[in-house]
């Protein structure tokens, strides 16, 4: 039985197939009509899906439960918060050679409780990761300068660092919103009964396309996915 995103999912990358298909075809006729002494003179024909329309029927079987805590939808507590931000820095320190006594580690951890008490918006479930995360680390690089004295060479790359684990770390306490189960084969819903809850999808599918294109950036070529 699919999930219903699964399901969504799996008929948007067949229609990708569909073009990825199209556009090989469209080289074969290419390579065929290079090689013809008549064709070779003749537009090369090549087929487009602008637009796919679908009307798909499903029935909804059942919902998974939600996760009893750290859904989608709720707040990070800052305890949760602060512990993250806790295991994420002794790591990053010992990686990046900076060395603290006992003291100044217990400080360092104090001052980064105070700042993520003090967030604006910490309890609404809006706020983002990657702005507690940005706030967190700035209050570790101002500590780490002030106090330890640490230079500018050590911290940039620990602040990268530290800011990168302690999102990795807070993303994976957003649990997955519960999953939607669906019955899509047609037997299932022909042997449906009336009380199943039958629902049409109508997906209305548009074209578009990236293409690999070089840029330059700071003198050098590089190559970008930029829309077509």
């Amino acid at each position: 039985m699919p999930d219903l995103s699964d399901f969504i999912g799996q008929l948007a990358a067949s229609v990708t197939r569909a073009r990825m298909q199209a556009d090989l075809e469209a080289i074969r006729v290419a390579e065929l009509y290079a090689n013809h002494p008549y064709l070779r003179h003749f537009p090369i024909p090549r087929f487009r899906l602008p637009s796919i329309e679908m009307d798909v029927p499903i029935i909804i079987d059942k919902m998974e439960e939600s996760p009893p805590e750290n859904s989608p939808a709720e707040t990070l507590k800052p305890e949760v918060i602060i512990k993250e931000a806790n295991s994420a820095l002794g790591p990053q320190l010992q990686k990046h050679k900076i060395a603290l006594n006992k003291t100044q580690m217990t400080q360092l951890q104090n001052a980064l409780a105070k700042a993520i008490k003090n967030i604006e918006r910490i309890n609404e479930a809006s706020i983002e990761i990657g702005e507690i995360t940005k706030i967190v680390s700035r209050e570790a690089v101002d500590f780490l300068k002030r106090i330890a004295k640490i230079s500018n060479d050590q911290l940039a790359p620990f602040a990268k660092d530290f800011s990168r684990s302690l999102n990795i770390r807070l993303l994976n306490l957003r649990k997955i919103p519960p999953r939607i189960k669906v019955l899509v084969q047609t037997s299932q819903i022909q042997e449906a009964s009336k009380n199943d809850a039958l629902v049409n999808l109508r997906f209305n599918m548009s074209e578009d396309a990236v293409e690999w294109t070089m840029v330059e950036i700071q003198g050098d070529e590089v190559e970008r996915l930029l829309p077509e």
